[in-house]
């Protein structure tokens, strides 16, 4: 579910340069806190072809309004009410990466 950008976009990243070449949207099957599946979409999301994982920008839920709160294990996305968005954990011990667990997603 995404469209062809008319001209591909320049990101940089720590290892060099790539391209966005599409936008839409993504529908993500995943755990919350309570170990209860949610299924969530997200719009607007930029698809890079050359990436090798999925990558959710943490400033753009924070320009949504979103709430974000953590600590070293764990990070918390929750909704301006409150309620549980998201929940990413550590990936392994003593990393930085934080990761969602995701059951199944579609473009």
């Amino acid at each position: 579910m995404f469209e062809r950008l008319p001209e591909p976009l320049p990101i940089h990243t720590a290892n060099g340069s790539i391209l966005i070449t599409g936008k839409g949207s993504v529908v993500l099957r995943h755990l919350n806190a309570c170990n209860d599946t949610v299924t969530t979409r997200i719009n607007n999301v930029f698809y890079c072809k050359d990436l090798t994982c999925q990558l959710l920008s943490l400033g753009a839920f924070l320009q949504d309004r979103f709430i974000v709160t953590g600590d070293k294990g764990f990070i918390r996305i929750n909704i301006s009410d409150g309620a549980e968005f998201m929940i990413y954990v550590l990936r392994f011990l003593d990393n930085t990466i934080f990761v969602l667990q995701i059951l199944d997603f579609t473009m």
